[in-house]
């Protein structure tokens, strides 16, 4: 199968959505309620939970949580915050497909989402799905695993869903 890439990226919300998810402009920059003190594995596996579900309801398979996807997924989510940049693109210019595969993920088909200053898994989740790139990634029956990731920063929570099946 030919590798393909599907990477889609959620901007944080519109300042009149934004305001309405209770985030305060300060300076003219959007800043979200900083995320709640939960685990980090508590948020990726609701995420998860919530994927799960939007795959059933649309007739997918459940994905599986694969480790390497998951490191690949953290380990992005934590450079966009340590690094101040929001992209599927690294400043070391790696992309998703390099970050999977050093992370040890043999891919046949990988896609990626990211998101920024969103609180809560739902938030998250809902924004992707009204989103159709987002939603589309999701929902590809194809995907067989995936791996989540989440960051707090300044510029409010990361978050990262990489997406693949194997070769």
């Amino acid at each position: 199968m030919r590798p393909r890439p599907a990477i889609h990226a959620l901007r944080p919300a519109p300042l009149a959505l934004a305001t309405a998810l209770a985030t305060v402009a300060v300076c003219g920059l959007v800043r979200p309620p900083a995320a709640r003190a939960e685990p980090v594995a508590s948020l990726r596996q609701q995420v998860v939970t919530l994927v799960n579900a939007q795959r059933d309801a649309a007739g997918c398979s459940s994905l599986r949580v694969s480790p390497q996807l998951t490191a690949a997924a953290q380990k992005h989510s934590d450079d966009m915050a340590e690094e101040h940049f929001f992209s599927h693109t690294g400043p070391d210019g790696a992309g998703p497909g390099s970050r999977i595969s050093a992370a040890g993920y043999h891919w046949d088909a990988y896609g990626e989402n990211i998101a920024r200053g969103q609180a809560t898994p739902a938030a998250v989740m809902d924004a992707w799905m009204r989103s159709a790139g987002h939603r589309e990634n999701i929902l590809d029956c194809a995907f067989r695993e995936m791996g989540v990731g989440v960051a707090t920063g300044p510029e409010g929570p990361f978050w990262t869903q990489d997406f693949g099946s194997r070769e």
